[in-house]
């Protein structure tokens, strides 16, 4: 229902795809966001027209890009989620994460 996905003989997913959606998700609302990003993907190919038929994605991207803030905003789900990453030098061979504790250095200026 939240993606308007209700047509059962022309689904825009199927039900292994929203099965999917909802065990990678921990809430239904963020589960239909994912579902509305699997819906983006699909539509990111050009617009062409073949004799009478004419598709033209860049609408229907607009469309499914404003259900899916609407989706965020209903559902208190992130539009964005970062993470950090540490980032080492190539050249200092450094394979595990630094230690950026520095109540050690307050010990040596007292010396």
């Amino acid at each position: 229902m939240h993606i308007n996905d209700t047509d059962t003989t022309a689904g825009k997913l199927t039900d292994a795809e929203v099965d999917y959606a909802l065990t990678l998700k921990t809430t239904v609302g963020a589960a239909a966001v994912q579902c509305i990003d699997w819906l983006l993907a699909k539509v990111t190919d050009p617009n062409f027209t073949a004799d009478w038929l004419t598709v033209d994605n860049a609408s229907a991207f607009k469309s499914l890009s404003a259900l899916r803030l609407l989706l965020c905003q209903s559902f208190a789900v992130p539009s964005l989620t970062t993470s950090s990453v540490f980032v080492y030098r190539a050249d200092s061979l450094q394979t595990e994460s630094p230690d950026y504790d520095d109540t050690d250095d307050d010990e040596d200026d007292d010396d």
